[in-house]
């Protein structure tokens, strides 16, 4: 595990490895949500050719995954705000459920797709 500021610099073997961890996480997601709307993106440092120095020891590329909770509620439109149906704890633990049902008999394997 290195900390790095941009994804572009990351190497092969660590993108193996996020690719693993990002196909492990989006079954359990799968499992745990029954396959919902979701969005995946990475928030990462300017290039160097941007010509916005960023110093490495504040900033760390970032991959999110956003599921799509219900709709918008008119709070949620004017603040910018999203409120969740569950406790944070009680997803956590979900998916920490998901997680190992996922590495106990992976998605592919149980839909056939191994």
């Amino acid at each position: 595990r290195r900390a790095c500021t941009r994804f572009e610099d990351i190497t092969e073997p660590e993108l193996v490895d996020l690719a693993a961890l990002l196909r492990l996480l989006l079954a359990a997601l799968y499992r745990y949500k029954d396959d919902p709307a979701y969005n995946v993106w990475w928030e990462t440092a300017p290039t160097e050719h941007a010509g916005q120095a960023v110093p490495a020891d504040v900033f760390r590329w970032t991959l999110h995954i956003k599921v799509a909770i219900g709709s918008v509620t008119g709070f949620g439109l004017a603040s910018g705000v999203e409120l969740a149906g569950t406790l944070p704890e009680d997803t956590a633990h979900a998916m920490r459920a998901a997680i190992e049902e996922e590495l106990a008999e992976p998605l592919t394997e149980e839909l056939g797709l191994a």
